[in-house]
Parts: C-alpha cells; structure tokens; sequence
C-alpha cells in the first residue's frame, strides 16, 4: 500500500476515532445532567414535608 493511501487511512480512522469521542463525551455529558435532575428530585420527594396533623382535644373530664 503506497505511502499517501496509509496516511490517508490513517487520517481517515483517527478523524472517525475523534467525531466518535466528541459524540461520547456529549452523550456522557447529557447523561450526567439527566442523573444530576433525577437525583434532585428524588432528594426533594424523599425529604418532602408531610402534612401536619391536628393536635389531639383533650376530652374533658365530666364532674
């Protein structure tokens, strides 16, 4: 295989390795944030205030 063909393979691969690179980091990137957002909302669901109760009468004692 001449000189010029590999060079230009070579080019060719490691031009396709870096687009494939750059596609993972983004797609981790968009990951990260999506866990990031679902980790804020379980947080806020599993720390959510419940309701208070009304505070039991006291029965009053008959005399």
């Amino acid at each position: 295989m001449p000189n010029d063909l590999r060079r230009q393979r070579i080019e060719s691969e490691l031009s396709l390795a870096l687009e494939c690179g750059v596609a993972t980091e983004e797609a981790l990137a968009e990951a990260a944030g999506l866990l990031s957002e679902a980790e804020t909302l379980v947080s806020q669901l599993a720390s959510e205030r419940r309701p208070r109760r009304r505070p039991k009468r006291k029965r009053r004692k008959d005399a």
